[in-house]
């Protein structure tokens, strides 16, 4: 049969001609059909990973913000513990004005961080935002009452400024934690406060 079609071509060379230049046209076609179809999915591919980065790049951010989150409430808690073992000496008022002022800061910057890029830890961040209002509020009790002299300061239970920070850097702990481990909120779901 193939025989037959080249002993044809040979002798009718303007259809050889004609039927080469489909043959060539078809060929250019499908390898222009077969790089579009790679450029394509290389393209996609390279989209994929410039998101995953930016979603790592995201989380980084939030982890950070979140350990130094940690942090400062622990330094609150060395704080009032430093006033309450030397108050003559340790006292300032403005410490920890700045210190709360930075963690209030730093709470609205990790809630904007999840609304926009991890939606999924919203139950968190709004259990953290109730965790924060009780560590204020004894925060700026503690605060007041040592505006007034360490007398006043002295008959606190400085149990609970402990235990109350103890609450709010565990709540980030836990935030962090399920960041890291996203399985985590399957398998531990978050319970209401």
């Amino acid at each position: 049969m193939f025989k037959e079609l080249f002993t044809y071509l040979e002798t009718n060379q303007p259809i050889a001609t004609l039927i080469t230049g489909v043959l060539a046209i078809f060929a250019v076609i499908l390898s222009q059909l077969w790089l579009d179809w790679r450029q394509t999915r290389a393209h996609k591919h390279e989209v994929s990973l410039k998101d995953k980065e930016l979603d790592l790049k995201k989380k980084e951010e939030l982890i950070e913000t979140i350990n130094i989150q940690v942090l400062d409430i622990a330094r609150v808690e060395d704080v009032f513990d430093s006033w309450f073992n030397n108050f003559s000496k340790n006292y300032t008022a403005s410490e920890m004005s700045q210190l709360l002022m930075s963690i209030n800061i730093r709470l609205d910057k990790i809630h904007i961080l999840i609304q926009l890029y991890f939606p999924c830890y919203i139950p968190y961040i709004n259990k953290i935002m109730g965790e924060a209002q009780g560590f204020l509020e004894l925060c700026a009790d503690f605060s007041m009452a040592a505006k007034f002299g360490s007398e006043g300061f002295h008959k606190l239970e400085m149990i609970e400024i402990i235990e109350k920070c103890n609450e709010y850097a565990v709540a980030y702990m836990h935030l962090s934690s399920h960041v890291i481990e996203p399985e985590l909120i399957e398998k531990y779901q978050l319970k209401p406060s």
